[in-house]
């Protein structure tokens, strides 16, 4: 596929873009060699693609409509690439991202101006140069790596169409609702707003086919991001994008904001593995005192005390890698629970003690065997009722998401 750029066998381009809509990427963007490739590529005409002339269609289409509409206004094409998420840190609440970023409006002043006469234009950025000043609101440390000057380009010569163009890594802040953890779905968001113009002065749009994205098959490639992305614990769903206007009350002013969400649903095998089973192993064990002596009160109640104490130090070792919010999630419940049933082993050891004082040692056997059953079959019943449960919230929010969106590709 060719590239905006020239040859897309060309190795030199510092953004590579190809276009195929709407059953393939709608572009994709590979960094490479920078600052001295640029300038070597920027004396060279580009030629585009077929699947080029649709974004470029698109595009223009989508500036000119709006502007007609509503003259008084700016419009900018909004259009983004995640190339790889590095972390998604619940605990913190952050998330490390790899995106690039690419804006496009039309300025008069450049129609019928070529990109290499652009850039050989000495002090274009110092003059009145109009450009969206768009940012990060969602920000934590995010660094741009491409130069302010570089950033700039005419992509289409013809209509007078601008771009800006940047890569952002870093970490972004992502509030997450951790009710439902670890059975949970959350999303990685993106706001991107212009710090430079009120909403009346500067809307930012988004590409149709960029809305709503989700693959319907192990073929299919995201639109905005790449397919070669994958995490350990998470597994992307869908990706939503909309154009808002966002209110400030302390300044009464409104601007202009693109939110991208990747939604992710999380792999909860970890949790079942390093924190339930060890938790249930705990719960079963504190159980073994059923068999003991009920006149052997001091060995029964030393174990169950034991275990208990395991159980809270297993909690503080596990407590670094469980998100820390003030309100129980759905696995401090079942922690909860399950030290409840270890607290009443050990009050159960008490009980038979003094039922084998009164009635008999008999009798305090029988309490055991009642309780060898009881039990058992209670935690059983809970910890299986939790878990159904979990998975049908779990279900009902993944296709109630789902529905909401439909395929961008045919």
């Amino acid at each position: 596929t060719q590239s905006t750029w020239g040859d897309a066998s060309n190795s030199f381009h510092p953004l590579k873009m190809s276009v195929v809509v709407p059953t393939m990427r709608a572009f994709e963007i590979t960094s490479g060699a920078h600052s001295t490739a640029l300038e070597s590529q920027r004396g060279r005409g580009f030629t585009l693609s077929p699947e080029s002339e649709k974004l470029q269609q698109a595009i223009v289409g989508l500036l000119k409509k709006s502007e007609k509409q509503d003259p008084k206004t700016k419009f900018v094409v909004f259009q983004f690439y995640v190339n790889k998420i590095l972390k998604v840190d619940d605990v913190s609440q952050q998330v490390e991202v790899d995106f690039y970023l690419k804006l496009n409006w039309i300025s008069q002043t450049y129609v019928g101006v070529t990109d290499a006469e652009f850039q050989e234009k000495k002090g274009w950025e110092t003059e009145d140069f109009w450009h969206p000043g768009v940012e990060l609101s969602n920000g934590i440390q995010v660094e741009k790596n491409i130069e302010f000057a570089e950033s700039f380009w005419v992509e289409f010569p013809v209509h007078g169409v601008l771009a800006y163009t940047q890569r952002y890594t870093g970490t972004i802040a992502a509030v997450m609702d951790l009710k439902h953890f670890p059975f949970d779905l959350q999303a990685i968001p993106i706001h991107a707003e212009s710090f430079h113009w009120k909403a009346e002065d500067m809307r930012m749009l988004v590409l149709p086919q960029h809305h709503r994205q989700r693959l319907t098959s192990s073929e299919d490639s995201w639109l905005t991001m790449s397919k070669d992305i994958h995490m350990v614990e998470w597994d992307i769903q869908c990706i939503e994008v909309d154009s808002t206007i966002y209110h400030y009350e302390f300044e009464d002013r409104s601007y202009s904001r693109v939110s991208v969400k990747i939604h992710l649903i999380r792999d909860y095998a970890y949790y079942f593995t390093k924190v339930l089973y060890v938790l249930i192993l705990l719960v079963v064990m504190s159980w073994s005192v059923f068999f003991m002596d009920p006149v052997d009160l001091s060995g029964r109640t030393g174990i169950t005390v034991t275990l208990f104490l395991a159980a809270v130090a297993f909690n503080f070792v596990v407590g670094s890698a469980l998100p820390k919010v003030s309100y129980s999630t759905s696995l401090d419940w079942y922690l909860l629970v399950s030290y409840v049933f270890i607290f009443l082993s050990l009050i159960e050891n008490i009980v038979v003690f003094r039922i084998q004082k009164l009635y008999g040692q008999e009798e305090g056997e029988y309490a055991d065997y009642l309780m060898l059953i009881v039990f058992p079959v209670v935690y059983a019943v809970y910890t299986l009722l939790w878990v159904a449960l979990a998975l049908r919230k779990r279900w009902i929010h993944k296709n109630r998401l789902m529905n909401q969106f439909q395929s961008t590709y045919q």
